[in-house]
């Protein structure tokens, strides 16, 4: 049984990024899914159509920029976001930036979500909650 609430991967997608590589600069821009295994530095990804991008548990994402309609984060992420739709940080996710997300935001409560900003661009339902910002702060375990 799958602990995810709110974003489901891409059932079988359209482009992987192994954990065997390590990449550094430059752009990703795909269709169709994309599963990020690997290492990757300075590096933006980009969506282009309304699939997932998904963020695997074993995958470390350094100084990195993601612009995705869904986005779910299980590994290491340390960077900005803009989610146009909903957004998951896992329970083995590690992050630490900014996110803007104009759907659903939900942060698994085991998530070490590190110094992390989250701003709802657009809520659902609600215009006078826009620009509302969440700041999610590092807690020691005891």
């Amino acid at each position: 049984m799958s602990d995810r609430k709110l974003v489901k991967p891409t059932a079988t997608p359209q482009s992987i990024v192994p954990a065997s590589i390590v990449f550094k600069g430059g752009t990703i821009e795909g269709r169709g899914g994309l599963l990020i295994d690997g290492n990757l530095t300075g590096t933006t990804i980009v969506s282009m159509d309304d699939t997932t991008i998904h963020v695997s548990a074993q995958a470390m994402l350094t100084d990195c920029r993601i612009t995705a309609n869904d986005l779910l984060i299980e590994g290491q992420f340390d960077g900005f976001c803009k989610v146009k739709g909903n957004c998951e940080v896992g329970q083995s996710a590690r992050v630490i930036g900014k996110m803007e997300v104009e759907g659903d935001f939900f942060k698994s409560r085991m998530a070490d979500a590190v110094d992390l900003q989250v701003q709802h661009m657009r809520l659902p339902g609600s215009r006078e909650d826009e620009g509302n910002v969440a700041q999610f702060q590092a807690v020691a375990a005891a």
